[in-house]
């Protein structure tokens, strides 16, 4: 019978090689994960300040560079996973990024 991991699996003796792989892939998909809600996060906030009636040109930026920053980390987080062709488009895609944090990029 296999011993329970902390993980999300089960630990498998002399199968070491395995529960690694399977480990790294799992940090890894939460590592992407977290990333992609703080980009979410930070396209919501930007747009959420664009239509604001009572929103300042200088808390406008901060959301703006909030962007540049969660697309940059998740564009690299992608990129050590393995994701490199297409990797911008596909973040443009799934989360709405505005066209001038992408020109920044």
């Amino acid at each position: 019978m296999a011993a329970e991991h902390p993980g999300t699996h089960a630990v498998h003796p002399g199968h070491g090689d395995v529960d690694a792989a399977v480990a790294l892939l799992e940090e890894t998909s939460r590592t992407l994960g977290r990333a992609g809600d703080t980009l979410a996060e930070a396209v919501s906030a930007y747009r959420a300040a664009q239509l604001a009636p009572g929103s300042t040109q200088a808390g406008r930026e901060e959301r703006f560079e909030a962007v540049v920053a969660a697309l940059y980390r998740l564009m690299l987080q992608r990129e050590c996973a393995g994701a490199r062709t297409g990797n911008l488009d596909a973040i443009a895609r799934a989360y709405d990024v505005p066209a001038a944090a992408l020109a920044r990029i």
